[in-house]
């Protein structure tokens, strides 16, 4: 176990005490297995383990009141801007350590005289006084809430590995696939009210709430027989967005944005990425070898903002328009994908509202890269510094499969600022080069 400490915890707060361990069995190794079995499983290990870590990866002294002082005051008082203090805002006198504990339990085994593994383990991870957001406090405080240990979550999944390898005559090859899975969800938080933009017990994290969309309205009488819909805006007609009216009382709002009271509003995906995977090949066969490894993720949802996705939103800022973005609703083009766009921002928000129609498969596949490679022999006979050369080509990112927008790479799409799609894609490319052993 350690024993840590940490200056930026009050005396009393700042130590804490984190154990470990863990354990292992050979069931392999006993004489039964060796005379039955061994010609099938060679190897089969169980082990289990629990520990804890601790994080302080706050601010400073969170624990003291200070007064922040500026120059910058607009007042002018005999000639000169005066310096001036600032009340001190509210702390946490009592914040520590945030204490992770992990739990463990899985095997390795190896089949076939070792030509076959599969490895396994299963864990549970749960993150104790984590340093949660502020809890939702009155506008007339007049303060910010300071950052404390308010929060609990609880992490499960799992990672296995299952691989192939032998040899044929000159011919070896060898194949791997690895998998892993997990999911967060919040098991303690303070939030009466269940506000759904906080944390609320039971939230799994990266869930995605917004409106099901019905469709595009075609006519004015469609949007006149349709519900309320002036909660976004105030004028409803043809080519706009039609919202689900899930809670039947004739108007599409999102309630009091509350657990019990959400209006229109449902989950309708998680941002978490799911089910994890990657594919190692390999052969070599004389003098050549080749090596692929490709990525992907099963499963993950996005719900994209920003102009780089939507395209003609009335905004002059950051505005991108690619022949997608023209694939918008008219009189010619009744069954476009985006719907009809407006000049102003105000007005286009009400359709681009977070909803099943613009939701994002983010899953795919990528084949991340590929190398080739022929080591040229070397006449040992002949006097020659030169123990071996290898020229190889190496290719990166050459292909992928996904039902993404076209305009995002699934694996930097949501990273950067200004919206979706607006970080550099990862690029393509093809490298040759040698290696020399002396």
């Amino acid at each position: 176990g350690r024993y840590n400490g940490s200056s930026r915890f009050a005396p009393g707060y700042n130590w804490g005490f984190f154990p470990a361990f863990s354990a292992g069995y050979v069931i392999s190794n006993n004489d039964f297995w060796e005379d039955n079995l061994a010609s099938k499983v060679s190897f089969l290990k169980i082990r289990g383990s629990m520990g804890e870590v601790g994080n302080q990866d706050v601010a400073n002294y969170l624990y003291l009141p200070t007064m922040g002082i500026t120059k910058n005051l607009n007042w002018i008082i005999n000639g000169a801007r005066p310096i001036y203090v600032r009340a001190a805002g509210l702390i946490s006198p009592d914040v520590t350590w945030e204490t992770v504990r992990t739990a463990n339990i899985g095997f390795d085994s190896y089949f076939l005289n070792n030509r076959l593994s599969l490895i396994y383990d299963y864990f549970v991870r749960e993150t104790k006084n984590m340093f949660g957001p502020a809890e939702s406090l009155p506008a007339t405080l007049g303060a910010s809430a300071p950052k404390r240990n308010n929060a609990d979550l609880q992490t499960k999944g799992f990672e296995m590995q299952i691989a192939w390898r032998d040899k044929i005559g000159d011919l070896g090859y060898n194949m791997a696939f690895n998998l892993s899975d997990n999911q967060t969800t919040i098991t303690r938080y303070k939030n009466d009210n269940g506000v759904l933009s906080d944390y609320y017990v039971g939230r799994k994290i990266g869930e995605i709430w917004g409106y099901n969309t019905v469709g595009i309205y075609q006519s004015q009488e469609e949007a006149d027989a349709g519900p309320d819909q002036t909660y976004f805006f105030s004028r409803w007609g043809e080519g706009d967005i039609e919202y689900a009216d899930l809670n039947k009382d004739g108007k599409i709002n999102p309630g009091n944005n509350t657990l019990d009271d959400h209006g229109d509003l449902s989950i309708i995906g998680n941002s978490t990425p799911r089910f994890s995977y990657g594919i190692n090949l390999g052969l070599d066969w004389k003098n050549f070898d080749l090596s692929v490894f490709c990525q992907g993720v099963g499963k993950r949802d996005a719900a994209p903002s920003g102009n780089m996705f939507y395209g003609i939103t009335g905004d002059v800022w950051q505005s991108s328009v690619f022949v997608q973005h023209l694939d918008y609703w008219s009189s010619e083009n009744p069954n476009a994908y985006y719907p009809k766009p407006y000049l102003g921002t105000n007005e286009h928000s009400k359709n681009i509202q977070t909803q099943t129609r613009f939701l994002q498969n983010a899953a795919y596949f990528r084949l991340k890269s590929f190398q080739f490679g022929y080591t040229l022999p070397v006449e040992k006979k002949i006097k020659f510094p030169i123990e071996k050369i290898r020229f190889f080509i190496t290719g990166e990112n050459l292909f992928t499969l996904t039902k993404m927008n076209k305009t995002f790479d699934p694996e930097t799409a949501f990273v950067g600022a200004y919206g979706s799609g607006k970080a550099y894609p990862l690029r393509r490319t093809f490298s040759f080069g040698l290696n020399v052993d002396l």
